[in-house]
Order: structure tokens, then C-alpha cells, then sequence
């Protein structure tokens, strides 16, 4: 077993290094920018503590220190598309050559025939390089997340469904899909180049299918939450309107435009139209638990399929 892991690794030596070489820069960026972002963040706010400006007065003293938090928020957003594209071209590369390799060396034949099912041998050559995936994945997704907590927004509080894409576990769910999307199409095409064309292809389709599907789940989902001007709310937020303090009823921004709710003669002393509560119609954060496992069902299902496709096509498929 160990010398089948040791030459499933071997035989992608070259990708294994780039790519881990890419992840280990990522997540370096990614947590350094965190810790510099919360270490000038804490004297901004340490300087606001001990001057009578108020936050974000651009004649306080304090004020400087956007110079210094701007250009790391922008450092935090390249770095954010590292942890969400460092994991799909891992998947995408490392995946692709296992069976379109043999297939386009025209060597399937003899590696299969030594082998005592090309199942096994698939598993063998697939497990380890699966493995490097998934864990190199759930440290960017980790790092991401750190990335995430540390913004100057946050300050402690729940960032909630913030950079979805680029925090959390599910990174290495959706890396392992993209795995076998790979995998499956190598084997379909038995070449390499097209194989890594058309994995891109299906990534962004698979993609953009979860983001609508995930989208209309959490719509579905959003309940009308009170809020007053001092309330600090944090969630996926769909729309929002008025609700009657006496009634319960909920009115949307439109609808309460055109009741004229919004006239000057109709608002309080805090602008909400009088005998009304303003409102947002919104997923709270913490439902975000929910929604990742949700989101991960989702990919974990693809990761399953296209794993298994791979595996009845390498069975099937004659050696070119």
C-alpha cells in the first residue's frame, strides 16, 4: 500500500510541488494580511480611544491609519481569490492526468494489465492525490476564514455569510468535486489538454448551479427581522420594508412608498414613518452553519458522482 501511495505521488511529482507551493504562498498571504489588519486596526481604534475625534472625522489624527488599512484590504481581496482558486486548479491538475495520462501515453494497457482491477489500480493511483487535495484545501479554507474574522468591519462580531466563497470548510468540498469532474472527464477523453479545458468548462458550470440553488435556498428561507436605527444586523439580506407595530403587517419599500408612509409629515423623530417598524427580510447569520452543510451536501453529492463515473469509465474504456 505505502509503495502504491508513494508512486501515485511520484507520478505528479512536478504538479504536487507547484500546487503546494501556490497553497503554502496563499495561506501565508492570507494570515499575514489578517494579522497586520487587526494590528493596525487596534491602534486606530486605540488612537480614536484616546482623542475626542470621532471615527472616520478625516481631519482626526486617527485618520492616517485608513492609509495604512486601505491597501491591506486590497491585499485581503487578491488573497481571497487565492483560497478560492488555489483548491479548483489542484482538483483540476492533479485530477485530469491519473487516467488520461496512461491513456494518452498509450500505456493503460500494460499499467492495467498488472494490476489486479483497474478499480483497484484507479483507487490507488486516485486516494493520495485526493488526500493532498483535500487537506491543502481545508488549510486555505481555514486561512481564508482567519482572513475573513480579521477584517477592521468585523471587530469581533459574526462576519456571517461574508466571503462565502473564500472561508470555511466547504473549500475542500468543492475541491475534492472539481477532483472528480477532472478524473471522470480524463478518462472520457483520454487527453490531457482538453481534459483540463473541459474540467474548467464543468467547474464553472457546477458553479454557477450551486450558487442559483443555494441563492434560491436561502430566499426561500429569509424571514422579515425588526430592526431599530441603533440595531447592528448581520445576515443575507433579500429586500426589507415596514411592518405595523399594531397589526403585524409587513409592507415592502414599494408598497410603503406608495402608501406615502415615507412623506415628511408621516415620520418620527427618528425618520421611520410613525406606528411602523422597520424591517429587513433576511437570512440571520446564524443560520451560516446551516447553509454550509447545505452547500457541502451539494458538492459532496458531485464529488460522489463524478468519482464513480470515473471509476465505471476506467472499467470500461479500452486502452487506446
Amino acid at each position: 500500500m505505502r509503495r502504491a501511495m508513494r508512486l501515485a505521488l511520484a507520478m505528479q511529482r512536478l504538479e504536487l510541488w507547484l500546487l503546494l507551493g501556490a497553497t503554502v504562498v496563499v495561506v501565508i498571504a492570507a494570515l499575514g494580511i489578517a494579522w497586520q489588519t487587526r494590528a493596525v486596526r487596534d491602534e486606530q481604534l486605540a488612537c480614536y480611544r484616546q482623542t475626542p475625534s470621532a471615527e472616520g472625522d478625516v481631519t482626526s489624527p486617527c485618520h492616517a491609519h485608513d492609509l495604512r488599512l486601505d491597501p491591506l484590504q486590497a491585499a485581503a481581496g487578491v488573497a481571497k481569490v487565492g483560497v478560492i482558486g488555489v483548491p479548483i486548479m489542484m482538483g483540476a491538475f492533479l485530477g485530469v492526468p491519473i487516467v488520461a495520462r496512461e491513456l494518452e501515453g498509450r500505456t493503460a494497457h500494460l499499467t492495467w494489465s498488472l494490476s489486479r482491477s483497474r478499480r483497484r489500480w484507479l483507487l490507488q493511483r486516485a486516494g493520495p492525490p485526493l488526500a493532498v487535495v483535500a487537506v491543502a484545501s481545508v488549510a486555505v479554507g481555514v486561512a481564508g476564514d482567519v482572513l475573513t474574522h480579521a477584517a477592521p468591519w468585523v471587530e469581533g462580531s459574526d462576519p456571517g455569510f461574508e466571503d462565502w466563497w473564500s472561508r470555511g470548510p466547504q473549500v475542500a468540498v468543492r475541491a475534492a468535486a472539481v477532483f472528480g469532474i477532472a478524473l471522470a472527464v480524463g478518462a472520457l477523453l483520454g487527453r490531457q489538454l482538453p481534459a483540463v479545458l473541459v474540467t474548467g468548462g464543468a467547474t464553472l458550470a457546477l458553479f454557477m448551479a450551486a450558487f442559483f440553488v443555494l441563492d434560491g435556498w436561502m430566499e426561500a428561507a429569509a424571514e422579515p427581522i425588526p430592526i431599530a436605527p441603533t440595531t447592528i444586523v448581520s445576515g443575507k439580506i433579500y429586500g426589507g420594508g415596514l411592518q405595523n407595530t399594531a397589526t403585524g403587517e409587513l409592507l415592502s419599500d414599494e408598497e410603503a412608498s406608495v402608501a406615502g408612509l415615507w412623506d415628511e409629515d408621516q415620520l418620527d423623530e427618528n425618520g421611520i414613518p410613525r406606528g411602523y417598524t422597520m424591517y429587513f427580510l433576511m437570512v440571520p447569520s446564524h443560520r451560516y452553519g446551516e447553509f454550509v452543510v447545505r452547500e457541502a451536501g451539494l458538492f459532496g453529492a458531485a464529488a460522489a458522482a463524478t468519482l464513480a463515473i470515473g471509476i465505471l469509465v476506467t472499467q470500461r474504456r479500452r486502452p487506446i
